[in-house]
């Protein structure tokens, strides 16, 4: 009746081609919630040639004012030319760029 179309396509549950030489980090993005972060930090990603590997959200209220405060955890493959501190750097610009904290951790 709406004219959606829905399709699913059982897929492999590991890479068959993983890429080689990347390096796993884990990034966590915490910020009051607005719309464009998570696009910001994949763009972000993107542009280093990086994988998000998985990709969690949530939204909490925050203690004192009951303001709601986004999440975000990804795991995400980079690149071997890509060092840590380009890595850690570009991604406080996008923390900057869409006012969040950003950790992001070797795994």
């Amino acid at each position: 009746r709406l004219g959606l179309t829905a399709t699913a396509k059982e897929t492999p549950t590991s890479p068959t081609h993983p890429d080689k030489g990347f390096v796993p980090f884990q990034v966590h993005v915490v910020g009051l919630d607005h719309e464009g972060i998570v696009h910001r930090f994949a763009h972000t990603l993107y542009e280093l040639g990086a994988n998000i590997e998985s990709l969690e959200t949530q939204t909490v209220s925050a203690p004192v004012t009951g303001a709601p405060m986004f999440a975000l955890t990804m795991l995400v493959a980079v690149p071997p030319h890509v060092s840590l501190s380009e890595l850690g750097s570009k991604l406080q610009t996008a923390g900057d760029e869409v006012n969040v904290d950003v950790t992001v951790q070797a795994v």
